[in-house]
């Protein structure tokens, strides 16, 4: 796969700029056939058990690590997936990738390809800061009807749970 160097807008314009290629990257990576294998192995016999299952793995798997503080690099979760090595995280020209928007890349796309509704919810929440600065996934778990927050971030504790308070959001349907 290639890597690609773009120019994006500074401000909220450039959040929404990175989430529609994410978007993108989600969409596209989520009928890849390693995806939905890995996907498969993590199905359970219910729909809460699946998307835990799914959360863990991306936690286990994959440890945050920060962009360069000049760039905001993202890595498809197809890519993630195919070079991962022994600390999780994939090479590459800028380092390792698996800061907030990667790891809801890949719970996006584990989810998608295991056919559930899925969403990447943008956050303004640190006072001293303005601007988005943290990203993370939401699922829909039709057998109790409710949309769970997944902030791999914040490790296991990030499953069903959401920084607060929140100065402002944005949810985009992937």
């Amino acid at each position: 796969m290639k890597q690609y160097d773009r120019t994006i807008k500074d401000g909220d314009a450039g959040i929404r700029q990175t989430v529609q290629h994410m978007l993108r990257l989600i969409r596209r990576d989520a009928s890849n056939a390693e995806v939905k294998a890995i996907a498969r192995k993590l199905r359970a016999k219910n729909d809460e058990q699946t998307v835990f299952n799914t959360f863990k793995y991306v936690v286990d798997n994959f440890p945050y690590s920060f962009d360069p503080d000049d760039r905001e690099v993202l890595v498809s979760p197809a890519r993630h997936f195919e070079c991962k090595n022994d600390k999780g995280s994939c090479d590459n020209k800028y380092g390792k990738s698996n800061d907030c928007d990667d790891l809801t890349m890949k719970l996006c796309c584990l989810l998608k390809a295991n056919g559930y509704q899925t969403w990447i919810k943008i956050i303004e929440w640190k006072a001293d800061q303005d601007g988005f600065s943290h990203v993370y996934a939401m699922c829909l778990v039709p057998t109790i009807d409710k949309v769970i927050p997944l902030d791999a971030v914040a490790k296991m504790k990030g499953f069903g749970w959401e920084k607060a308070p929140v100065r402002r959001s944005e949810i985009f349907k992937v």
